[in-house]
């Protein structure tokens, strides 16, 4: 892989074109592959065809080799969800008990409490403090625990201090759960911080969804969908159509409507591939809501995030949150894409074009970018330079002829000729301006995916716990180290982008 990364500027272009344009190519039995509306931009083609080395083989850790779902699928009409832990035991520690402590207690109460009672590890709750049994196994009604915290008299001091109580349900949970004998779930470690293992507010709220029926779930999202435009404009009349793992909220003809949420899917399953479709868990279907003008986007940021928008934003989404959605302006201001050529010549002549934020995009490309972006940091905490980069690339094959991505590539160039290694590492390590830290991860997501797109999840995977993790992802995945890597991508940037003018 040493190899591949010294010589890739001259490597793999011909297979990368038969990836981009949907074919597989003898180079990997499992790539990614991407649906493109139109060919590659002439200006980052590569001047001559050459004969592409063949990528080490990556198939224990590439792509998945299970197919893409085809439309109409009944394996791919509903959305994935947690199933819930099972209750037939009674109650599990890490999903009932392990958050209300960690929320309430474990901030005061760790190893050097004068109390001597550390509630930061199963193992030191269990242990108890000086005062004696504070949690006495099969009995609620002797332990020190419950009497606290249900402020009993000649208990001691009621926890949590000062105003703060625990509700009546999470009292109750811990009751039971001492009456069924404390219990730790099989295979935790009791000495492991409590943190790292106790479900989030976000895994239970998961939870209670997959106990819904999926038609009540809808009901639930399309609710807060209406609700939000309620809030934003009481005026809106959006209509609402659904696909197997979204909701669109737009005035737009029922023909575009149709085939944004085919394309949506696609991108749904393709970023499934790279993150593992067990990270594409929203426990609910996402929401589009798309507006014919500004106004419209402006009002809802506004209204429902207390936000204003950025000059030149034409998306932005919140995928973290109960009912994820992205809002977005559309580009054909409701119309049919026989006004598209219409619009993108009106589009061209704003003075917004020439700055990185460039308004000559498409609905699905602002969509896919925000998309990926957003699930990506679901998946884990990537750095930005990865999510911007990775969410570029893949609207970029939607909309391959637009100037944005033009942009991005001229400012790539930019960075090789102030000194690569440099610059690139300021990026990487975002200490620059944000389209900067764009540009360059998506240089860095263009050279990866067209080099190799299983090694490109590998990394991208790799990269999910943070920055810090770079060195270990650029060996484990591309057999490497970081000169090597800054040193290939220079390289193709300057074979692939240095003849855009």
């Amino acid at each position: 892989m040493a190899r591949m990364l010294r010589s890739v500027a001259v490597m793999c272009l011909v297979a990368g074109a038969g990836v981009l344009l949907g074919l597989r190519t003898s180079a990997s039995a499992d790539v990614l592959l991407i649906s493109q509306q139109e060919p590659a931009p002439k200006e980052t083609a590569p001047k001559k065809k050459v004969v592409p080395t063949r990528p080490k083989k990556t198939s224990k850790k590439g792509m998945p080799k299970t197919a893409m779902p085809a439309e109409g699928d009944a394996s791919a009409a509903a959305p994935a969800t947690v199933t819930p832990a099972d209750t037939a035991g009674g109650l599990k520690f890490s999903r009932d008990i392990a958050p209300i402590l960690v929320a309430n207690c474990a901030g005061c109460h760790t190893a050097t409490h004068r109390s001597g009672f550390n509630q930061t590890t199963f193992a030191g709750l269990m242990k108890g403090g000086k005062t004696g049994d504070d949690i006495v196994s099969g009995k609620p009604e002797e332990s020190l625990v419950v009497k606290r915290i249900k402020n009993e008299e000649g208990a001691g001091a009621k926890m949590p201090p000062g105003q703060a109580r625990l509700s009546e349900n999470a009292i109750a949970k811990i009751e039971q759960w001492i009456k069924e004998g404390a219990k730790l779930d099989a295979g935790v470690d009791a000495a492991a911080p409590m943190v790292k293992y106790a479900a989030t507010p976000e895994d239970l709220r998961k939870a209670e969804l997959a106990k819904m029926s999926p038609d009540d779930r809808d009901k639930k999202t399309e609710a807060a969908g209406r609700d939000r435009l309620k809030k934003a404009d009481p005026t809106s009349k959006m209509e609402m159509t659904k696909s197997a793992h979204f909701m669109l909220f737009s005035d737009m003809p029922k023909e575009r409507v149709s085939l944004l949420l085919k394309t949506m899917e696609r991108q749904y399953g393709l970023v499934g591939q790279i993150l593992g479709i067990g990270k594409m868990n929203f426990g609910e279907k996402m929401s589009f809501y798309v507006f014919k003008e500004q106004k419209g986007f402006t009002e809802f940021a506004r209204t429902i995030e207390n936000q204003d928008v950025e000059p030149g934003e034409e998306a932005r989404g919140k995928l973290g949150v109960e009912s994820p959605y992205i809002i977005a302006i559309d580009p054909l201001q409701g119309g049919s894409e026989s006004t598209a050529s219409t619009s993108k010549k009106a589009s061209r002549s704003k003075k917004a074009d020439d700055s990185l934020g460039g308004p000559d995009r498409t609905l699905a490309g602002l969509l896919t970018e925000q998309f990926t972006i957003g699930a990506l940091n679901l998946a884990g905490k990537p750095p930005r330079w990865i999510t911007m980069g990775a969410g570029a690339l893949f609207a970029s094959k939607l909309e391959p002829r637009s100037p944005y991505y033009r942009k991005l590539r001229l400012e790539a160039v930019d960075q090789v000729k102030l000194g690569w290694s440099g610059k690139a590492q300021e990026a990487l390590g975002d200490t620059i301006k944000p389209e900067t830290v764009r540009a360059v991860g998506f240089a860095i997501c263009d050279w990866l995916f067209s080099t190799d797109p299983n090694a490109f999840a590998n990394f991208v995977r790799g990269m999910l716990e943070g920055g810090p993790k770079l060195d270990d992802a650029i060996g484990a995945a591309l057999n490497s180290n970081r000169e090597q890597f800054l040193a290939a991508s220079e390289e193709f940037i300057a074979q692939r982008y240095g003849s855009i003018r």
